[in-house]
């Protein structure tokens, strides 16, 4: 969602509890009950099982971890289920809901590393070092990862290294793809190449990771010839490509690996938003009576209406 999108679905949310005073109400009636009761230590809140937020053994002990716990399960649960209450036109309701459920958990205490036991301890344990690294992780994410946390170290990963190492050369390219013809590791190779065309918003080294991890291998120790397409990523120069651009650049690319071999067709093979195009790419030939260059088609991971 857009910044432009949560301020809206805010608008929306305020004017409906506006004309829902009751409603409201009766909402924050019942979370002050229910953060008397915390208070006083008489509440049983407690997390629901599996949520790791809340793990640590540090917030079900005795004291203001485990109040503040509880005060952010009553006050989350409170305000969900105002939310789900509210007269809004169905499209608004679901992005309500969704805004809600970020911004709740955005709220969440084990996110504060003054108050997470697992976080104090952690600085404690590591004389304020853990501190640091947080920082400099904070920094780098909102430099390289346009604020958002990053899920992996990306310095751990270098094509051609540790990741991608099949050997292969470009044989074909236009302004959209470049075709790799990896090199085959038997004596004999069946005359039928393999067009492989991996999700746009990937790359060809999806399936070609490392040794033991990689489809490429399988496939040459097997005789099979693939050839990959790798997507070239658009800039805003290319805002114009759409699915027929992606289509054409398709059809050079297999009439090229058809040429190198001699085959008269290939199998395709696509996964996701890859096997999506190649399926449009198929109705495309179908309509120009050119199937025959297509033997097989072969999606994976990949949701066709």
């Amino acid at each position: 969602m857009r910044g432009q999108d949560l301020s809206a679905v805010g608008a929306n949310v305020m004017r409906a509890l506006a004309g829902n005073p009751r409603l409201l109400a009766k909402a924050w009636m019942g979370l002050a009950t229910e953060m008397n009761d915390i208070a006083f230590g008489t509440s049983q809140r407690a997390p629901s099982r599996g949520d790791r937020r809340f793990s640590d053994e540090g917030w079900r002990s005795a004291g203001a971890p485990k109040a503040l716990m509880q005060d952010y399960l009553a006050w989350a649960e409170d305000v969900t289920a105002t939310v789900d209450k509210l007269d809004l036109p169905d499209r608004d309701a679901a992005r309500a809901r969704l805004a809600t459920s970020i911004f709740v958990d955005a709220m969440a205490p084990s996110n504060n590393p003054f108050v997470n036991p697992a976080a104090v301890r952690k600085f404690q344990e590591t004389g304020g070092r853990s501190a640091v690294d947080g920082l400099k992780n904070l920094m780098e994410d909102a430099v390289k990862h346009g604020g958002l946390p990053s899920s992996v170290d990306r310095s751990n990963f270098k094509v051609g290294e540790n990741l991608a190492t099949t050997p292969g050369h470009v044989v074909f390219s236009n302004e959209v793809l470049e075709l790799v013809h990896c090199t085959a590791t038997t004596e004999r190779v069946r005359p039928r190449p393999l067009f492989v065309a991996p999700p746009q918003i990937n790359k060809d080294y999806s399936i070609d990771m490392s040794p033991g991890k990689t489809m490429i291998e399988f496939l040459l120790a097997h005789g099979l010839q693939p050839y990959c397409v790798s997507w070239r990523n658009p800039t805003p120069a290319r805002r114009d490509w759409d699915l027929h651009t992606y289509v054409e650049a398709l059809d050079e690319a297999c009439d090229a690996a058809r040429e190198i071999t001699g085959a008269d067709s290939v199998n395709i093979m696509g996964s996701c938003s890859g096997g999506i195009t190649l399926a449009a790419y198929a109705g495309w030939l179908a309509a120009r009576k050119k199937s025959e260059k297509i033997n097989a088609v072969i999606l994976a991971v990949c949701v066709l209406n």
